[in-house]
């Protein structure tokens, strides 16, 4: 395992270069080291000549050797007011450029196609240049020196982001979106670290929670309506929303009609085919479910046993053919690179398999180890694909979707991915998910209800947010839910937000 000895001087980067480390190296030892005695001066000199001189290999040799890797990092002495927020994100830049410089030297097999970027957002940065009227030429240029970002990730970010400002034109400050987190699920998957429960062993608190979620989407939805406040997208999200009862569901997709009905796009995770009868179906279409989510993973039979799903790839298909049956004309289909034992060609196979029955969205995932995952707790016993071959499934996912007529439109990052990769949402011409796009720019308020919600209310002057999170058990969101509610009730941005409206 290699180490990473990162040494601060003052109020230094240490979080920023953590995060980058981990990024292209998810198994490193990254530690801070504090040391009074270091000379200030030295190492604002070492911090220049890393991130600005381009120092010449003999001087980085100093700086670390292959086994262990030291980092000298130092607040230098501001050129301007400590308040100056754009030269403190300069500064930040240069740090990050700096890790970045040696990394490379140190690993050139990684993949630094994402150069210094960390966050899970990077299209937010290109919405930020387009704001500004800068040109496409620009863009891509500010993306590659700036930001150090491979020239295929810097033109893949600017067409996605183009794609997004025919959602975002239509934002209007009386317009949120709506997610509804329902924790149960038929089982838990090797590698989920969601708020999700066994129905089986958890299904008798079920009844509690439907309850509860009610009473939480009466007051809110009572709220907005108060305020004049439509909701644009409903999303409703697990778990597997599917996996509870038809009667509960039923009241469920009741109360949302009743206060969330004037919605452009109501989305319904059915993730797993076994939880999608025709009665199921029916009733979503019945209250005026517009999307479903028919989640494979995978389309092959060996791989999903392995990562605990209770279902085949012809169940996935039978269950898409049912869901055309009932009406639905807009299904997504989720998979995921990087699964355990899959080669390039499983991956192909299984893309291949869903392409043939032409949904109108597909989500290609990269595996991401989520500390809370069982995953992460076997990883000594699980064999996962290499870099070199996540990366190739990557470039094959998008040239192939692209061949098919599919488009990417939304773009996510995630901690520990493997080959520090990305999540690609790609959609049939017209049918880009507005969900989707708004959760993951962050320009529109989103009101978060049931286990694991998180409401974003949004400061519509400085497009900063307030998180209010819910809480992620179950039990704890029957015993609290009058917290929940109020919680988003008396927030002051929300408050300040809605009182616009009256």
């Amino acid at each position: 395992m290699v180490s990473f000895y990162v040494k601060t001087l003052g109020h230094g980067y240490y979080y920023e270069i953590f995060e980058l480390v981990k990024n292209i190296l998810p198994q490193s030892n990254v530690k801070e080291v504090k040391d009074e005695k270091v000379d200030i001066s030295r190492h604002s000199f070492l911090l220049e000549s890393i991130l600005i001189k381009e120092v010449s290999p003999k001087t980085i040799t100093k700086l670390y050797t292959p086994a262990d890797i030291f980092m000298c990092v130092s607040e230098l002495y501001y050129r301007s007011k400590e308040d100056d927020i754009q030269y403190k994100k300069e500064l930040k830049r240069l740090v990050k450029t700096g890790v970045i410089e040696v990394m490379k030297r140190t690993f050139p097999e990684r993949n630094f196609d994402w150069g210094i970027l960390t966050g899970m957002r990077p299209t937010k940065i290109v919405h930020e240049m387009l704001d500004k009227k800068y040109g496409k030429q620009k863009i891509i240029s500010s993306l590659i020196t700036h930001y150090k970002l491979n020239k295929s990730k810097a033109e893949l970010l600017l067409e996605i982001a183009l794609s997004q400002r025919k959602v975002l034109k239509n934002n209007s400050e009386n317009k949120v979106s709506v997610y509804i987190g329902i924790p149960f699920c038929p089982s838990k998957c090797l590698y989920c670290s969601f708020p999700s429960f066994s129905i089986k062993k958890w299904g008798h608190l079920e009844d509690e929670f439907v309850e509860n979620l009610i009473k939480e989407i009466e007051a809110i939805g009572s709220f907005l309506l108060k305020n004049n406040v439509k909701s644009e997208t409903v999303y409703l999200g697990g778990g597997t929303p599917t996996s509870i009862s038809l009667k509960n569901m039923e009241k469920i997709l009741k109360n949302i009609r009743l206060y969330f009905a004037d919605n452009k796009e109501f989305t319904v995770e059915a993730g797993r085919p076994n939880t999608l009868d025709r009665e199921m179906m029916s009733l979503m279409k019945d209250y005026g479910v517009t999307r479903i989510s028919i989640n494979p993973q995978t389309m092959n039979d060996k791989t999903l046993r392995i990562i605990g799903r209770k279902h085949t790839s012809e169940d996935v298909i039978k269950a898409f053919y049912k869901a055309r049956d009932t009406g639905f004309d807009n299904i997504n289909m989720d998979l995921i690179i990087g699964l355990p034992g899959e080669s390039l060609k499983d991956f192909r196979k299984s893309l291949n398999k869903v392409i043939t029955l032409k949904p109108e969205n597909i989500t290609v995932h990269t595996l991401a180890i989520k500390r809370a995952s069982e995953l992460n707790k076997k990883l000594g016993e699980i064999e996962l694909p290499k870099t070199k071959t996540v990366n190739a499934i990557m470039d094959f996912a998008l040239q192939c979707l692209r061949d098919n007529g599919y488009l990417p439109y939304y773009l996510y990052r995630q901690k520990k991915m493997l080959g520090n990769l990305e999540n690609i949402g790609f959609c049939l011409p017209g049918k880009a998910c507005v969900y989707n796009v708004q959760i993951i720019e962050e320009r529109q308020t989103i009101i978060g209800l049931g286990v694991g919600g998180v409401t974003k209310a949004l400061d519509v002057e400085t497009l900063e947010f307030n998180r209010i999170p819910n809480v992620k058990d179950i039990m704890n969101y029957n015993r609290r839910i009058d917290e929940m509610i109020l919680r988003k009730l008396e927030n002051p941005i929300l408050q300040k937000t809605l009182a616009k409206q009256q």
